[in-house]
């Protein structure tokens, strides 16, 4: 009889070609996507215990965090639109001894129980949403009063993102509008034959939307900037990396720590990280 196939062979089949300059960086984020979901229940623990609390990882993508919160105990489904990513989730959770619910859904329409949630996740998925304020309003709907919500996604003014943007590698992309992107990426680049973010946010904005939705959002990050400015071989990306030594040899990181102590300190900043909570 045929053994079934891992989550490893599952994923990998579902790639590009190994040829693809993607390859690589798709690979490593889908398969470190539990350390880093690891570090996101860390973050949640210190304002819920998740033990039997009731998590909903909305955009789950490979299923890496919601496993990871289901190894800590907590009653977790995952949701994300694609159903083939909903069952190799399901693999990979039962590789690891726990059990996710997995929901083939749309975000915005879930179709999930209100007030149900103790704990939404929302991880680098915003971005990806064609109306974010109507994710902001679903989240809302779904959180128990007081639930909390753990929010992260890149950042539209970050300067390390233009130089490389996270998805494609490309030089400005994030500081685009979204139509020219489109074409730079699809057309001009032949980076993707689909670009699928919509809305790359700034802190003022997420604060709007899920002001409005009834979500106090607090900003919280691990990242630490100066440490980019004065180590600049941690930065993984090679054009970051670049830039980052051609300013130490110009004698130009004065100007990055002046910034970095001002109001601008967010255009070092690569993700928007918050603990949100559902007002009463």
């Amino acid at each position: 009889m045929k053994e079934k196939p891992t989550y490893r062979e599952l994923l990998e089949d579902s790639f590009p070609e190994k040829s693809s300059p993607l390859y690589h960086r798709n690979a490593d984020y889908a398969f470190t996507a539990i350390e880093r979901g690891t570090q996101i229940v860390d973050i949640m623990e210190k304002h819920v215990s998740i033990r039997g609390s009731r998590v909903l990882d909305l955009g789950c993508g490979e299923g890496g965090v919601a496993i990871a919160f289901a190894l800590r105990g907590g009653q977790v489904t995952a949701l994300d639109a694609s159903p083939e990513r909903i069952e190799r989730m399901k693999v990979w959770a039962s590789e690891h001894g726990v059990a996710v619910e997995g929901v083939a859904g749309d975000a915005l329409e879930t179709g999930l129980p209100s007030g149900h949630y103790d704990v939404v996740v929302c991880n680098d998925f915003l971005e990806h949403v064609r109306a974010p304020q109507a994710l902001a309003y679903e989240i809302q709907r779904l959180l128990k009063e007081g639930g909390h919500l753990y929010l992260s996604n890149l950042n539209r003014l970050s300067i390390f993102g233009f130089l490389s943007d996270p998805h494609l590698s490309l030089f400005g992309l994030t500081w685009m509008p979204r139509w020219l992107a489109k074409i730079y990426a699809e057309k001009i680049r032949r980076r993707t034959e689909s670009y699928s973010v919509f809305v790359i946010p700034t802190h003022g904005y997420l604060k709007r939307i899920f002001g409005k939705a009834g979500v106090e959002l607090t900003s919280i990050t691990s990242e630490n900037p100066a440490e980019k400015i004065l180590n600049p071989h941690l930065i993984k990306s090679g054009p970051k990396r670049r830039a980052m030594l051609a300013a130490r040899k110009l004698g130009l990181t004065w100007i990055a720590f002046r910034l970095l102590d001002s109001r601008l300190n967010q255009l070092f900043l690569d993700m928007l990280t918050y603990v949100g909570k559902k007002r009463a």
